[in-house]
């Protein structure tokens, strides 16, 4: 098109917006302005009032970027937290942090960090808290903070006591968002403290040693089904991993609600039981975005629909059974819900949005983590077949049948006890951090609490020696804690002796290792966990000798998304040959 056409501002490709680009950018008349497509000619007014409309756009981005660079120098060289070693690109930005926990590979890089810092590292400050301020109102700095040492467990997880005269530190509300059911209750694993203690008040007496005890012959009825789909194989390859969880959906169906989710059952991965993982890691990965936006809980729920399918499914299928549990009244064989039901006539009654989300969150984390933890010892025994033909010795010559074996009477066996013990050092179920924040009154520097009242002081939080301003997001890693060369001698070795006080482990620092977490929100299953792991193992091993398949001899080097992203386990069971 060769003659000049006079038009309204109307671009309606990218060409043209770049055709006009020079021209806007440079103190010259309106002119026409050619292209390869057409040309055309503005006026004066046109002209300033683009000009006018790019500048303004162009000093707003310029005005965002300056903050964020503004920003990121405080939190390097003036924010309380500069004394605090960490990379350069952790200290000024948050984008560090979130990438490494979007692609799975942060606890791998905290514990990196760790070994290149010493035992406290700082991770994360939040690049968009000062933009977004202006939508919302001020909230947690979202620095992080990681600790590896063992005197830290007590700092930031205990209890207030003379020797911790501090105050309880909170958990993290927006990484505990991705706890969050998909009906908006907060379960066991997101509430606030005086919740958590009502909710676990209702739990705590279904998961003491006696009830569980009580209800031994239900984990007994689930192991022996596993190893009869086991044996029906024979010695074929196949996953532990799937028969694991499993199994450990089924025993935690089963005492949670009366009634066999009959994973075990299953050719293939349960579909309910395969949705657990997906689950978890849709849920952070929710939360990371969450990190760069306003309105983080009013947007919530909206990426929660968009991203979480697999999360809303698991959730919805935990949901009709507790509905159909709850219909039916108490069982004779108490289960979980019994407890629950039982609480309706006190104080500590939960309602039944909280009865659906607590009894999801039962399903998942009962299931997952000790499924994890027993794949882990599995892999962890056949790379060490010394170790491997120790603990099966030990076991075949304790019992004469396997019908003989209860969980107090494995539980006295110090060997089986050691490489459960190595195995949630090396392995970690939850490998990441359960961050907690510092109260706003923590804010001092060290030189200033000294001129503190005793009174005073209670009210600053010490971490492994540390002043820690308030507001600030401290954490210790377990993968990062438990595979430390200054925690552990040979860190990365799977070494069961460590746990049985012989020669050469003396340096070990056993008070770092926490496998339950510490303090008042520790977890509440650590007994049903360690009957799980003792019945299990101890079954396995008494009637199979087991053999790790070559396509599983690198399953350890996994990615973690709060928990370990585990491939299959192949591995062969083979009818024990003395039997």
């Amino acid at each position: 098109m060769n003659t000049s056409v006079r038009e309204d501002l109307r671009f309606s490709s990218l060409d043209r917006a770049l055709d006009l680009l020079p021209i806007l950018l440079r103190p010259s008349r309106p002119s026409i302005i050619h292209s390869n497509m057409f040309s055309y000619q503005i006026n004066s007014s046109e002209y300033l009032a683009l000009r006018l409309y790019v500048g303004v756009v162009f000093l707003f981005c310029i005005g965002i970027l300056g903050s964020f660079f503004v920003k990121a120098l405080y939190n390097v060289f003036m924010h309380p937290l500069r004394k605090f070693p960490g990379p350069l690109l952790a200290r000024s930005s948050r984008l560090y942090y979130s990438y490494h926990r979007s692609t799975g590979n942060l606890e791998l890089i905290t514990k990196e960090l760790h070994e290149k810092y010493g035992d406290v590292v700082r991770l994360a400050p939040d690049e968009c808290e000062s933009f977004f301020k202006m939508f919302e109102p001020p909230s947690i700095d979202h620095q992080v903070v990681s600790f590896i040492n063992g005197t830290s467990w007590d700092d930031i997880y205990g209890f207030k006591s003379k020797k911790r005269p501090g105050a309880r530190l909170d958990k993290e509300p927006f990484f505990y968002m991705g706890a969050i059911a998909p009906n908006g209750e907060k379960n066991l694993g997101a509430s606030s403290n005086a919740d958590h203690s009502r909710i676990r008040g209702v739990l705590s007496h279904a998961f003491s040693e006696k009830a569980l005890y009580a209800q031994e012959t239900v984990l007994m009825h689930h192991i022996h089904h596993m190893v009869r789909r086991i044996r029906q194989l024979r010695g074929t390859p196949t996953d532990a991993v799937r028969w694991l969880h499993h199994c450990t959906y089924d025993i935690i169906s089963d005492l949670a609600l009366g009634v066999s989710s009959g994973a075990l059952d299953c050719d293939d991965w349960s579909p309910q039981a395969h949705l657990i993982f997906e689950g978890i890691k849709e849920g952070i990965a929710v939360v990371e975005m969450l990190r760069f936006m306003p309105y983080r809980f009013h947007m919530m729920r909206l990426l929660m629909w968009a991203f979480g399918r697999s999360r809303r499914l698991a959730f919805e299928a935990a949901v009709d059974k507790a509905r159909v549990r709850m219909a039916t009244g108490n069982y004779e064989r108490p289960d979980f819900m019994s407890y629950i039901l039982e609480a309706n006539d006190t104080a500590k009654a939960l309602t039944p949005a909280e009865i659906t989300a607590n009894v999801a969150l039962l399903l998942d984390v009962g299931s997952e983590t000790t499924a994890s933890l027993l794949a882990g010892c599995l892999f962890y025994l056949s790379k060490n077949p010394d170790l491997l033909r120790r603990l099966t010795t030990t076991i075949r010559e304790e019992f004469a049948s396997a019908n003989e074996m209860d969980s107090k009477r494995l539980g006295r066996l110090p060997f089986l006890q050691a490489v459960l013990k190595e195995s949630l050092r090396i392995y970690p179920p939850v490998a990441g951090a359960t961050p907690r924040v510092t109260p706003p009154s923590g804010c001092m520097g060290e030189r200033q609490a000294i001129r503190l009242s005793a009174t005073q002081i209670a009210d600053i939080i010490l971490v492994n020696g540390h002043f820690v301003p308030g507001n600030t997001i401290v954490a210790i890693n377990q993968y990062a804690t438990n595979t430390a060369d200054v925690n552990f001698k040979d860190a990365l070795e799977f070494a069961p002796e460590r746990w049985l006080d012989e020669e050469g482990f003396e340096v070990d620092n056993q008070a770092a290792f926490q496998p339950f977490s510490h303090g008042a929100r520790n977890c509440l299953g650590r007994n049903l966990a360690w009957a799980e792991m003792r019945l299990i193992l101890g079954h396995l091993l008494w009637n199979f000798d087991l053999e790790l398949h070559p396509s599983s001899q690198q399953w350890s080097q996994q990615k973690t998304w709060f928990i370990w992203d585990k491939p299959d386990l192949m591995m062969v069971f083979k009818e024990r040959a003395d039997k």
